[in-house]
């Protein structure tokens, strides 16, 4: 992912010029799942450091849990969505 991260990043408008609305929201998508990941992996590793994650009942469930509310909100708008559709074909 690297390459593909640092030309979004160092390329400025090059980096983005041309691309379809697809790709861009393709693009947002996936670097936005790359911080989230990055960032609930620097909180469990400081947790461990500082042993936060002895002190905090359920600490790995609640970190896992949040590895996937993205995903959950997103099911439960597509649903939304459906239902939606459904009841305007009626």
């Amino acid at each position: 992912m690297y390459p593909f991260l640092s030309w979004h990043i160092h390329s400025g408008s090059t980096g983005y010029s041309g691309l379809s609305e697809e790709a861009l929201e393709s693009s947002f998508g996936l670097m936005h799942n790359i911080a989230q990941k990055v960032f609930l992996e620097a909180t469990t590793v400081c947790a461990e450091e500082m042993k936060i994650d002895v002190a905090i009942r359920d600490f790995r469930r609640i970190i896992e849990e949040l590895s996937v509310s993205t995903g959950k909100h997103l099911v439960d708008r597509q649903i939304e969505f459906i239902k939606s559709q459904s009841r305007s074909m009626q």
